[in-house]
Parts: structure tokens; sequence; C-alpha cells
């Protein structure tokens, strides 16, 4: 009978250990590595750190210049509900992410998220503005990579711009063009490009040499006697439009 007993205690400490033993009366514990390498238990989820996505990134895919830095901060976005997909980027590294509203269409969609390693995620919900075609999403308890943003009035006619998105589907594909000038159409305020935007490029960064988002690809005007014409909705447009969510943790150069 005590070989019994001892076997169930050593057995309850063995799935204890593995993190399999889930009754409700001993709560949940978690199993980490800390700083020296080491597997800590705890069963305060608090004290477990996030899984840091940007070093995961760098790892996999170092960036050999800003542009590249950039790209990894870059998301493919597939809508569950509609089927469409697009592209988006991480604009905080508490992850939350920048796209447009016509790809989310709906403020209860559920979503995939690919990063450019192929890992995945999956988010629910999104908050949509009624104003522009703006939309955020937020992958919950993550280090993310993040693109910071320039005021685009700090742009100069011929600067050189880089439209990063996932066009037809080719994952992370980068074009590059110029700033044409600064437009509004219906009072939407949109910045002219000749960098391509093609289909599943929106939503994606519109960015400088140096790796600064200074809008979201948006759309292009189509023709059989135009090309070269596509526009981005400034960053600062965006990050007014979603502070409350955001806050002001940005101060533009």
């Amino acid at each position: 009978m005590k070989n019994i007993f001892f076997l169930g205690i050593a057995l309850f400490l063995f799935l204890l250990t593995l993190n399999l033993y889930d009754n409700p009366c001993f709560g949940k514990i978690y199993k980490y590595k800390n700083e020296n390498g080491n597997w800590v238990y705890t069963n305060k989820p608090s004290t477990v750190p996030k899984e840091d996505l940007q070093a995961q990134l760098s790892e996999s895919f170092p960036p050999k210049n800003e542009i590249e830095k950039a790209r990894n901060a870059t998301v493919l976005i597939e809508n569950l509900k509609s089927g469409g997909f697009g592209s988006g980027f991480f604009i905080t590294n508490d992850g939350y992410i920048l796209t447009n509203k016509h790809l989310v269409q709906d403020k209860d969609g559920i979503f995939n998220i690919y990063l450019i390693d192929k890992t995945k995620f999956k988010i629910y919900g999104a908050k949509i503005s009624y104003k522009y075609d703006l939309a955020l999403l937020k992958l919950k308890g993550y280090k993310c990579p993040l693109i910071q943003p320039i005021h685009p009035g700090q742009l100069a006619g011929g600067q050189f711009l880089y439209a990063i998105g996932m066009p037809k589907g080719l994952m992370h594909s980068i074009s590059s063009g110029i700033y044409s000038g600064f437009r509004r159409f219906k009072g939407i305020p949109y910045i002219q490009t000749n960098a391509q935007i093609n289909e599943g490029n929106s939503g994606g960064p519109l960015i400088t040499e140096d790796g600064k988002v200074t809008g979201i690809n948006t759309w292009k005007i189509v023709g059989l006697d135009t090309e070269g014409l596509g526009f981005a909705i400034p960053i600062k447009t965006a990050l007014d439009e979603f502070k409350s969510f955001l806050g002001q943790r940005y101060t533009f150069e």
C-alpha cells in the first residue's frame, strides 16, 4: 500500500513539473528559461517573459540595412471571413498592427497574421476608423519588431520611397519609387508615389531609405493610359486616429 501511495505522489510531481497537471484546485504551473538558461517554474503568469519576436526574426532573417529591418516588421494579414489578404506592419513593440479598413472590413473579424519566417498567429477583432481607410489589430503577449514613424512633412519632392507588402501573395516584396507630392481627395490627405502598390500591398508601410514609415499604402489609379499613381495615408493621420489606443508615444523629428 505504501508503494502505491509513494508512486501516486511521484506521478503527481512528474505531471506538475511537465505542466500537464491542470486541476483548478492546484492552478497552472508555467515553465520558462531564465537569462542563465535554467528552467524556472512558477504559478504566476505575470513573471513569465514575453516571447521576443524581434530577436527571433533578427536571427532567422538578419537585416542588412534599415529597409530590411522594416521588412521584418511587416506582416501578411489573411481575413478568414472574406478570404482576402493584404499587408500590415507593427507600429509598437507591444503588438499593435496598422493596416487598411477595406482589408479588415469587420471589427469582429478573425485574422491570421504571418511573419516573414512563416510564424502564424490568430487575431480576433479589430479597431476600425469611420473616417479613413485604416484599421488597427493587436497581437497580445509578444515583444514585436516595429517601424518608427517619420512626419510626412519632412518629405521632399523626388525623395526615394519604398513600399513593402505582399503583392499577389509574394510575401515581403519591396518596390521603390519617389515622393511625388501631397494630395487631398474628398478632404482626405494622401502621399502620392510611383512606388508600385499592387493587390496585396494594401495596408503595408511606405518607408524612407532609413527605414521609417511615412504612410500606409492604400490605393492606386488604374487605367490604360495611367501608371505610377499610388497613394498612401500619412502615418501621422493614422497615429492621430488611433491615439486613444496608441497614446502619445511618438515625437516626430
